[in-house]
């Protein structure tokens, strides 16, 4: 039988490393956007 507290902290920390990941790609990709425009 599987700990649904814990499994819902698992999938939070999951949701969160996915979201930091995710904010660094944009910010890299926005800054490269912005060197070659500017």
């Amino acid at each position: 039988m599987v700990d649904e507290h814990r499994s819902a902290a698992e999938v939070k920390d999951q949701v969160s490393t996915r979201a930091e990941s995710l904010c660094g790609l944009a910010n890299s990709f926005l800054w490269k956007y912005v060197r070659t425009k500017v």
